[in-house]
């Protein structure tokens, strides 16, 4: 994921030419696949191990959702791709900051002031920004959580601050009183959410799919959300440079 290689044969062709001594048993593409979404849970618990020196002294932290279309919105109506379970049939939604309709699912992820994915979720385009929230709940205690409209309502409000003891804020308008420093602070964080999406999309291919099933689909991104995560952990604790630079050599 790492070298945005997004074709399994260049992968494969790769993998054999460069390092056959530490992929010697090196399986057949359809081997590795099964085998790569038979691990999923494990990635998963991968994942979280390299989150967690982030969340040692994180209480500040924003949610937000990328759009990640399964085909072009022209063809969605021939589409077959995910349709094996009904629960996570792809739907149509609505992308406001692109001012466009799509025809996939939504990314719904918890960043850290670093830009790092601490929780993400995927879920149908359709579904409502709340739902989110519902998912997570048990995960943030003691925390202030950044969120915009389509994630709060007073009742998810009242409900994190008496539970969690979590604040779920929205960023006021500009003809509203807001802090100097909180605006600064929100600016920041943005811009690391954006930095962390454009990453996924660039240079994981996040909107790229070429897998037939949910279920192998949702490992993908499992797979390219944790690379990413891995490449910042190393920048941070092994290479003591900043976090996100992703696109510098890690050797």
């Amino acid at each position: 994921e790492y070298l945005s290689i997004d074709s399994e044969n260049a992968l494969f062709k790769k993998i054999r030419a460069d390092y056959t001594e530490a992929f010697p048993y090196l399986h057949s593409r359809p081997q590795f696949n099964r085998r790569k979404r038979a691990l999923f849970l494990i990635i998963e618990r991968l994942r979280q191990k390299l989150v967690a020196p982030f969340l040692a002294n994180e209480d500040i932290f924003m949610t937000d959702s990328k759009p990640l279309p399964i085909c072009e919105h022209a063809r969605s109506a021939q589409s077959t791709v995910c349709q094996e379970v009904d629960y996570a049939l792809p739907k149509y939604g609505y992308c406001a900051s692109k001012q466009e309709h799509f025809y996939g699912y939504k990314l719904h992820s918890i960043h850290t002031l670093e830009g790092v994915i601490a929780y993400p979720d995927l879920a149908p385009a359709r579904t409502h920004d709340s739902q989110f929230l519902a998912d997570i709940q048990c995960k943030l205690y003691s925390s202030l959580l950044i969120t915009d409209k389509g994630y709060v309502s007073q009742d998810w409000q009242q409900t994190f601050r008496t539970q969690n003891n979590v604040v779920l804020y929205t960023p006021k308008r500009k003809n509203q009183d807001c802090t100097v420093r909180f605006i600064a602070l929100f600016d920041r964080l943005r811009r690391q959410v954006e930095r962390t999406y454009s990453q996924l999309k660039d240079q994981f291919h996040a909107e790229r799919n070429y897998a037939k099933t949910f279920w192998g689909y949702k490992t993908r991104i499992l797979s390219k959300v944790t690379a990413l995560t891995m490449i910042q952990y190393i920048n941070k604790f092994d290479l003591n440079r900043p976090t996100n630079y992703i696109k510098h050599a890690i050797y």
